[in-house]
């Protein structure tokens, strides 16, 4: 499945390799690498370093993006910021690991991936001035391909 953005960005999300592991009685461990191919004629921009919230439903959202988290999120916790640029043509494999929480894997489960991408260079002083209103006026948010867990 491919996720196209506008005519100018064009890119391809999907997890190309996935385990899940048991975290105790506290939930699971799901290890996952993300492949971004870029389709387009010029370099596209992904968000590799930010903020992250999962929403447990069906399916499953790993969220990337910057987008307000629909439940209260610590203030005092600054997440990290850092992007990664894609040539024209070219790929990112980004490896992540996400906490889940203790859900009921007997029965099988779609999870996707959300994530902020833009053509235009970001700016270095977003980075260092956690400058997150910024980062929401630039990103186009895609979605990856789904994949199944459980079952």
């Amino acid at each position: 499945m491919q996720t196209m953005l506008e005519q100018s960005l064009q890119v391809e999300v999907k997890a190309i390799r996935h385990t899940l592991t048991t975290r105790d009685a506290t939930g699971w461990w799901l290890s996952v690498v993300w492949q971004f191919r870029n389709l387009a004629d010029h370099p596209f921009y992904v968000l590799s370093a930010g903020p992250l919230w999962i929403l447990a439903g069906d399916p499953l959202i790993l969220n990337h993006a910057v987008e307000d988290a629909p439940i209260a999120v610590d203030p005092n916790v600054e997440p990290e910021m850092d992007f990664a640029a894609i040539e024209a043509g070219g790929s990112l494999d980004l490896d992540r690991l996400y906490p889940l929480p203790p859900l009921d894997l007997r029965t099988a489960r779609d999870v996707v991936g959300r994530f902020a991408l833009g053509s235009d260079r970001p700016d270095p002083s977003w980075r260092s001035g956690h400058i997150w209103d910024a980062v929401r006026q630039w990103q186009q948010i895609v979605q990856s391909a789904a994949f199944e867990i459980g079952g």
